[in-house]
Parts: C-alpha cells; sequence; structure tokens
C-alpha cells in the first residue's frame, strides 16, 4: 500500500503541504491538488497547527488592515504624516536602547 502511495504520490510531504496551504490562500487548487492536501491534512497534526497558525495571521492582518490604524492608509498608496511621525519615533526609540 505504501508503494502505491508514494509511486501516484497521493500524499504530500509536509514541506508540499506548507507551500500548497500558502498558494491556496492566494488562488484555488486543482482537484489532485486538493485531494492530497486533504489527505495529509488530516493525517498530520503539525500541519493542521501550521494551517491554523496561517489562519490567525490572516485574521490578524485583516483585522488591521479593516481598524485603518494609520489615518486614511486603506485607500492610499502612501503613509500618512501621523504613520510617519510614529514609525520614526518608534525606530528612535529602538535605537536609543540598543545604543545604550
Amino acid at each position: 500500500m505504501s508503494t502505491l502511495i508514494k509511486k501516484f504520490k497521493l500524499i504530500f510531504s509536509c514541506k508540499d503541504y506548507s507551500e500548497a496551504c500558502c498558494k491556496s490562500r492566494d488562488q484555488k487548487l486543482g482537484l489532485v491538488e486538493r485531494f492530497r492536501f486533504s489527505v495529509h491534512h488530516v493525517l498530520c497534526f503539525t500541519c493542521r497547527r501550521f494551517s491554523k497558525q496561517l489562519d490567525i495571521l490572516d485574521s490578524a492582518c485583516r483585522n488591521l488592515y479593516s481598524k485603518n490604524e494609520f489615518d486614511g492608509m486603506k485607500n492610499s498608496k502612501k503613509l500618512s504624516d501621523s504613520a510617519k511621525l510614529k514609525i520614526s519615533s518608534a525606530l528612535a526609540e529602538e535605537k536609543n536602547k540598543t545604543s545604550s
């Protein structure tokens, strides 16, 4: 049975799974790829945890973007003056900590 699985590559390796997991967030996986992804997902606890962690990161990024914390950044390609000031003061503060 295991030689059949290896011969036809019915199951992803963990590396293949992680690549497909990231890819699936941007585009739809093909039928065979979805099958291989699902089989590996059921069998591998570590990869299921990786997938959940990616879900958390995606959600956090979406929430940060939707909160529009940097005054008008949502519809603009440039940082607002207040965002620039926050970044530069944080960098200066960090530089002072490391030089002390």
